[in-house]
């Protein structure tokens, strides 16, 4: 728990560091290289976009969104939402190297599966 809350720290003091400065918000790419763009406050331009399986909404920063950033509120969700785009990168990476080997795969938020008789080779 101990290295756990000094990551935690360490984390929020870069943020701090590099991201409060600018008055700017963070961007990352997670490992999957999907972008994160700072919070979620709700202020985006949305579009419908119907396949045929089902409706997606494409949403866009607007102005207000870079305006309502708190450099406080983001130097304190940092640290767990950047270790959280990592595991969720490693779960991707584990499900596409599972299908290729031929292996059963099951995720569900941050805890994944496989068959019984799989484990020593998804190891």
């Amino acid at each position: 728990m101990k290295i756990s809350c000094s990551l935690h720290t360490m984390l929020g003091d870069c943020f701090r560091k590099s991201s409060c400065k600018v008055d700017y918000p963070y961007r990352t790419s997670s490992g999957s290289t999907l972008p994160k763009i700072g919070k979620s406050s709700g202020k985006f331009l949305a579009k419908p976009v119907r396949t045929s399986l089902q409706v997606l909404t494409l949403k866009r920063e607007t102005e207000k969104f870079f305006r309502s950033l708190s450099g406080d509120r983001e130097q304190l969700f940092f640290p767990p939402n950047f270790v959280h785009s990592l595991d969720g990168s490693h779960m991707m990476m584990t499900a596409v190297a599972c299908k290729r080997a031929g292996l059963n795969f099951a995720g569900v938020h941050d805890s994944y599966w496989t068959h019984a008789c799989d484990v020593d080779q998804m190891n």
